[in-house]
């Protein structure tokens, strides 16, 4: 059977009275029989008792000791632990910090030098440019664009040392941050001749953190960006109701990557919405993210 430590510190303590207890039994019954005076104490025919009573008063105080002892060693035992472990993942994620700040930085650089060397490249080939080959440059642009975007993440991952999702969550209008997300991608939509067809709903208030909100519609907008044919039209409809907001997403040949896909869902539920993707009758993905509506005061 386990014992806890309040037990042990009864057992303890009850020990402990037990027998000092027992030894102001024997002084008071040596008190009965006769003075407790010096000339009493170093008299040779009260040696014994005197003895008894020492030695049941050592014994008394060195018990009591080593319980305490290992009473003490052992409820600190899990916070010396604890310490030690705590010191170990602090010393991990300050070299893990370190090694995403130089990732984040070589990313950096080389989607720079890979942009540079891009647009002189799509400068000298202008004149005798293909469809195809336009095709091909938006589709490098934008896979440049998700690099820049993956390395100012990995940067702010490091520099909060991978805080949790939805730490800097703050009173935001949702249809206002999927407007600002696709200020960014409208650009590319109309080069690859792609329509985007957006159904807004009124301000609706929402508690999240805006730049994860913000690489959930990124990671949508890309994906969709990136499947749809040209003279396609992507469907974006925001709808409210009374207890929340979605956004819907969706084209005939939408897809989107399963990593993305379970980003996005981790991110949304982070902050106790719902996400899914799943496929429709007139063909391609349609994604949803819902965010529960913040109730007025």
């Amino acid at each position: 059977m386990k014992i806890s430590i309040n037990q042990k510190i009864l057992i303890s303590t009850l020990l402990a009275a037990v027998v000092l207890l027992g030894t102001l039994g024997l002084l008071v019954q040596i008190e009965l029989v006769g003075s407790l005076s010096f000339d009493w104490l170093v008299a040779p025919e009260n040696q014994k008792p005197v003895r008894l009573a020492a030695a049941l008063t050592l014994l008394t105080i060195a018990v009591a000791g080593v319980v305490i002892n290992r009473v003490i060693a052992t409820s600190l035992a899990p916070l010396l632990t604890t310490k030690r472990d705590q010191s170990s993942q602090d010393n991990a994620l300050n070299s893990n910090q370190v090694w995403m700040n130089y990732s984040a930085a070589k990313l950096e650089r080389a989607a720079t030098t890979l942009r540079t060397n891009l647009e002189s490249l799509a400068q000298d080939s202008n004149a005798q440019r293909t469809p195809s080959d336009k095709i091909l440059l938006d589709k490098l642009r934008a896979e440049i664009l998700t690099v820049e975007r993956l390395a100012t993440d990995l940067r702010e991952i490091a520099q909060h040392k991978q805080r949790g999702i939805g730490r800097n969550t703050i009173n935001v209008d949702l249809p206002e941050l999927l407007a600002e997300s696709l200020l960014d991608f409208y650009q590319q939509f109309n080069a690859k001749g792609v329509q985007i067809s957006v159904k807004r709903c009124g301000t609706s208030i929402v508690q999240a953190d805006p730049k994860a909100i913000q690489r959930v519609f990124n990671l949508l907008m890309q994906a969709a960006l990136e499947s749809a044919h040209p003279q396609s039209e992507v469907q974006i409809n925001c709808q409210r109701t009374a207890v929340a907001v979605s956004v819907h997403v969706h084209h005939g040949h939408y897809t989107c990557p399963e990593e993305d896909l379970a980003l996005c869902k981790s991110i949304v539920e982070a902050h106790g919405g719902a996400f899914s993707a799943h496929p429709t009758q007139e063909g391609g993905l349609e994604t949803l993210v819902m965010l529960p509506l913040v109730k007025a005061a």
